[in-house]
């Protein structure tokens, strides 16, 4: 994730790209693993900030967890792994 995050930017500020906070968010998203933007975009957001923070995160979820997670949920600024069993 950090190395899409600083070619992002990096690219963002070579392009010089002039558009709406919604339209480089939709950008970054575009760009994530299904996966995780998937989720992402279920949480709420207004600035790209918290969008990659969001994204860092559910990575960071997955990563501890990648055989058995199914579910990972937003509550509060957690996160919360369920393996299959406990989430039905």
């Amino acid at each position: 994730m950090e190395e899409y995050v600083k070619e992002f930017e990096f690219l963002l500020i070579r392009c010089e790209l002039m558009e709406p906070q919604e339209q480089t968010i939709a950008r970054f998203l575009g760009g994530l693993r299904k996966d995780i933007a998937n989720v992402v975009e279920l949480q709420p957001y207004i600035f790209l900030e918290e969008v990659i923070k969001l994204a860092t995160r559910v990575e960071a979820a997955e990563t501890r967890c990648p055989n058995w997670c199914y579910y990972v949920k937003h509550d509060k600024g957690c996160f919360y792994a369920y393996t299959n069993m406990e989430h039905t």
